[in-house]
């Protein structure tokens, strides 16, 4: 026991510290740290999801649950205040009323709102920096993993091969790494700012790893979409310092460009047709993406509405489905789409679900633009990117459908960032015991005043 001489001359008797012990420091980090291990955890299971199967799907379960239920106490504000993403899931679930499979329907509806609960949960974390920081290391474990125990598919009818890793198409794999590869720029990025050594040579790293795997896995339409989603990082991180004005001008400029694309759509998906036979060795109808819309207008006219219900089409014993299977020599029978967001969103939940979608991301871009002139941070221009990277792939792949997929929990991440996630406290951490805490009491006592040892 010590005495110490307070500010007014009392004295006062403070415990001496005992030694912390490592389990105390382990707890200490998970507290702290609970964001960043969320983000990791999370999406590392669902990039191995297909290797671990049931038991991936019931740990991934396990997580959203158990960091929802940390952080309760915000729940219902965070749903509050993000509750119309979920208005995607929800029309996916309503679906059963009309479904072709009406349990289908509703399984899988209630796993892609728990997957969009999941992607909510991450941008709405207190210590976004740690989130970036958890899907870097996700990202980079994975495709350390793949490279070392990948393989190679065949790509075009001249007999070239394409790396694909632990997945069975080369684009999915591309779609992987692109996102490690924004991951990683964005960690490095705030590793800089806040002078991390240790993390900025992490995410180098991470980056050259990730960006050798990526073009390994000649995805033409994954690197197109990093290379928009990096330009985007990039150029909002360097100008998020300006004034509002001057950010509010940038966002213009880019909305302009923006409504110039979608105005000019069939153009410039003719010119990326031809861009792609000629650059990327592929043929004029993207793989056969074109036969397979060809096939789906059918289908969006027989129920243009509402559609067949969520899940209901990508089933075995449907005659169209195995078709489709059959043309494109895929013996599992699963894990096919249209390569079409909106086509995919048509032919399951028809033009009114096409709306749903198309409002939500409206309303969400609205809210990051807004946010970022407001206040921008290096997080902030990540989603934004990320959110650039996945509408850039909507036309020639289906994003943000699959349940339990890491692409779409990112996706509506990327959308919930619209809102700012709360504040931190300037409250100390309080996860160590009262004998670490009367260790930070005595060096107030004495920054107060000059201790005066009293026998």
């Amino acid at each position: 026991m010590t005495e110490l001489t307070g500010p007014r001359g009392a004295v006062r008797r403070v415990q001496r510290a005992a030694p912390v012990s490592i389990e105390q420091h382990l707890i200490a980090f998970a507290r702290r740290d609970v964001d960043g291990l969320y983000a990791f955890g999370v999406c590392l299971t669902m990039l191995f999801i297909i290797q671990l199967g049931t038991k991936g799907g019931l740990l991934l379960v396990a997580l959203v649950l158990g960091y929802a239920a940390l952080r309760r106490a915000e729940l219902g504000e965070l749903l509050f205040r993000r509750g119309f993403v979920l208005a995607i899931p929800a029309f996916a679930i309503l679906s059963a009323a009309w479904s072709d499979l009406p349990r289908d329907s509703l399984k899988y509806g209630a796993e892609l709102g728990l997957t969009a609960f999941a992607g909510l949960l991450l941008s709405s974390a207190r210590k976004q920096d740690k989130v970036i920081f958890g899907l870097l290391a996700a990202f980079a474990i994975y495709g350390a993993v793949a490279l070392a125990f990948g393989r190679s598919v065949s790509m075009g009818a001249m007999g070239a091969r394409a790396f694909s890793g632990l997945t069975e198409g080369k684009n999915l794999l591309g779609e992987i790494t692109s996102l490690g590869v924004l991951a990683g720029s964005a960690a490095g990025a705030i590793a800089l700012r806040k002078r991390q050594m240790l993390w900025m040579a992490a995410s180098g790293a991470a980056i050259l790893l990730q960006l050798y795997v990526c073009l390994a896995a000649h995805s033409a339409g994954a690197l197109v979409g990093l290379a928009l989603a990096t330009a985007t990082f990039v150029g909002l991180a360097v100008v998020r310092h300006l004034s509002s004005w001057a950010k509010g001008g940038v966002m213009g400029l880019v909305g302009a460009v923006g409504v110039g694309v979608a105005m000019s759509y069939s153009w410039l998906t003719d010119l990326l047709v031809e861009a792609a036979s000629r650059y990327f060795d592929k043929d004029p109808t993207l793989t056969g993406r074109t036969y397979i819309w060809y096939r789906a207008e059918g289908l969006i006219a027989e129920r243009p509405w509402l559609g067949r219900g969520y899940h209901a089409f990508w089933v075995q014993g449907n005659p169209e489905a195995e078709g489709l299977w059959r043309w494109a020599g895929i013996s599992a029978r699963q894990g096919f789409t249209f390569h079409n967001t909106s086509v995919e969103v048509l032919v399951h939940l028809g033009r009114i679900g096409l709306t749903v979608c198309a409002t939500v991301l409206i309303i969400s871009a609205i809210g990051l633009v807004v946010r970022y002139i407001r206040h921008a941070d290096l997080a902030l221009c990540f989603w934004i990117g990320l959110l650039v990277y996945s509408v850039s792939r909507m036309p020639i792949e289906s994003i943000g459908l699959v349940p339990f997929y890491f692409s779409t929990a990112l996706l509506f991440a990327a959308l919930g960032a619209a809102v700012a996630p709360a504040r931190v406290g300037d409250r100390r951490e309080t996860t160590l015991r009262p004998d670490v805490r009367a260790r930070a009491s005595v060096k107030r006592v004495q920054s107060a005043r000059p201790a005066t040892k009293v026998s």
